[in-house]
C-alpha cells in the first residue's frame, strides 16, 4: 500500500544531472526546480491512486504526461534547464520491489 505521499522520487544519478545543468546555467538570480522521476513509485495509474487517497479533495489536472506519473511536475526544470530524466526506480527494482541481479553492483545500501 502506498502512503498518501504524492508517489515522487527521484533517482540519485538523475538528481546529480539537474544540479550540473543548474550549476552550469546561465540563469539571473535564483529559481527553483523541483526534480523528480516522471513515474510515481508504485507504478500504478496516479489517478486512480490520487482517487484512493484524497477522493475529491485534490484536482486532477489532465492531460497527465504519462498513465503512472509522478505527482510532481518537472516542466519548469525541463523548460529552463533542459532537465530529462533518464533514469527509474523500475531500473533497479522489479514489480514486487526485489533488487534486479542486474543493479547489484549498482545499488549501494
Amino acid at each position: 500500500m502506498l502512503s498518501p505521499n504524492l508517489w515522487s522520487c527521484i533517482d540519485v544519478y538523475d538528481l546529480a544531472d539537474a544540479l550540473v545543468l543548474a550549476a552550469a546555467s546561465d540563469l539571473p538570480g535564483h529559481e527553483v526546480f523541483y526534480i523528480a522521476s516522471p513515474d510515481d513509485v508504485g507504478g500504478r495509474s496516479f489517478a486512480e491512486i490520487l482517487k484512493e487517497h484524497y477522493g475529491d479533495e485534490i484536482e486532477l489536472r489532465k492531460p497527465l504526461p504519462r498513465e503512472d506519473a509522478s505527482g510532481t511536475s518537472t516542466a519548469k526544470a525541463q523548460r529552463m534547464l533542459g532537465y530529462s530524466p533518464k533514469r527509474s526506480w523500475r531500473d533497479y527494482l522489479d514489480e514486487t520491489g526485489r533488487l534486479k541481479p542486474e543493479a547489484s553492483g549498482v545499488v549501494a545500501f
